[in-house]
């Protein structure tokens, strides 16, 4: 297993508005020492937390990545917290 095997599989699960199954593959990629979440793999559970109206786990998990040594917001994980906020009808 490596970060790509994990990103997808969060991927998939975002797709199928599957949040319990993306989160406990993400925290099985935290357990292991070896594979560390990149970009990629922020955006798409914070884009799963989205889709799903988990705002709230959204914004634990940009807070986790901005903790991160490994990846940095980016434009796009920025446009999909704003649109997470403007689904909830919260643009303040």
């Amino acid at each position: 297993m490596n970060t790509i095997i994990f990103t997808t599989l969060i991927k998939g699960f975002a797709k199928s508005f599957k949040l319990d199954q993306a989160l406990e593959v993400y925290e099985i990629m935290k357990l292991d020492d070896k594979i560390k979440p990149n970009n990629v793999t922020f955006n798409s559970m914070i884009d799963c937390c989205i889709r799903c109206n988990a705002i709230e786990k959204a914004s634990k998990i940009f807070e986790e990545m901005k903790k991160s040594t490994s990846s940095r917001p980016d434009l796009i994980t920025y446009s999909t917290m704003i649109k997470g906020y403007c689904k909830e009808k919260n643009i303040h």
